[in-house]
């Protein structure tokens, strides 16, 4: 499970790439894994899910069964609502679909209302994903790929 973090990587501060396998993996070993962390006294302002590898097996092209949500302890679609990821290549991401950007807002210097989640406390995000069921189950496919990006704003780390 490739992880990528830098800063100058716009527009997203963290990238993390998961086969089918990964998605398995984590489904089987208790369902959620820590992907990113909103540092004390920081927020996240971007959080999506792309597919970049076509779900399905030898046979061709199936769907994923299984959901997938970005948040935090106790809430776990805070930041990617529960959903399906998208079953093919070129199928629309999904960013900022949680009950923590619907929920509350931020204005930039330049005047943009923006979606932000802001965090008191080191916050870990986490990955929630449910195994699936039938041939659309992450242990039964052997392709596919997500990729789950996230623009987390750490200013302390300046001071």
């Amino acid at each position: 499970m490739p992880h990528l973090v830098n800063n100058e990587r716009s527009p997203f501060t963290d990238v993390i790439s998961l086969s089918v396998a990964d998605l398995a993996a984590i489904a089987a070993g208790g369902g959620t894994r820590v992907v990113a962390r909103i540092p004390r006294g920081g927020a996240i302002e971007l959080a999506g899910i792309s597919t970049v590898e076509t779900f399905g097996t030898s046979a061709g092209a199936i769907a994923a069964t299984g959901a997938v949500s970005v948040g935090i302890s106790g809430t776990a679609a805070k930041h990617i609502a529960s959903a399906v990821p998208p079953a093919t290549v070129g199928t629309a991401p999904r960013f900022n679909t949680g009950s923590g950007f619907t929920a509350g807002t931020g204005t930039s210097a330049s005047g943009l209302v923006q979606p932000i989640d802001m965090a008191t406390a080191d916050t870990d995000v986490i990955l929630t994903v449910a195994a699936g069921t039938s041939t659309g189950a992450y242990s039964a496919l052997t392709t596919g790929k997500i990729v789950l990006g996230f623009r987390i704003i750490d200013s302390a780390k300046f001071a």
